[in-house]
């Protein structure tokens, strides 16, 4: 993601392969199909991954869609939550809302991002 130093974390690559290994060998290969192109509608509205938390985010529409919420939902769904304006502060589209805690954490990573 910007911003990071171009640092992704060996972590980040592990849970990515994982994902990816788990869906080749249970031979989800046209679900594979669904996420890169919901991966590639998402990146198409300027929204970036960011390896460490999983996440697409887009600073500028102030927007963040979780890895899970992007996978459980459709592309119809999607595009029109990219496309709805925010007038005020982050969106987060998670399954489950984040806790408090998490979502201040997250805000003030993005805001010091944007910096």
């Amino acid at each position: 993601m910007p911003g990071t130093g171009g640092v992704v974390s060996g972590g980040a690559i592990v849970r990515v392969a994982t994902r990816l290994g788990r869906a080749i060998l249970s031979r989800e290969g046209p679900r594979m199909d669904e996420l890169v192109r919901k991966g590639k509608l998402l990146e198409g509205a300027q929204y970036r991954y960011h390896f460490d938390r999983e996440l697409y985010v887009n600073r500028d529409a102030r927007k963040v869609f979780s890895l899970e919420f992007v996978e459980d939902n459709d592309e119809a769904e999607l595009r029109q939550l990219i496309d709805m304006e925010n007038r005020g502060g982050w969106l987060f589209y998670f399954n489950a809302p984040p806790s408090p805690t998490v979502k201040q954490a997250l805000q003030r990573e993005l805001e010091a991002l944007s910096a």
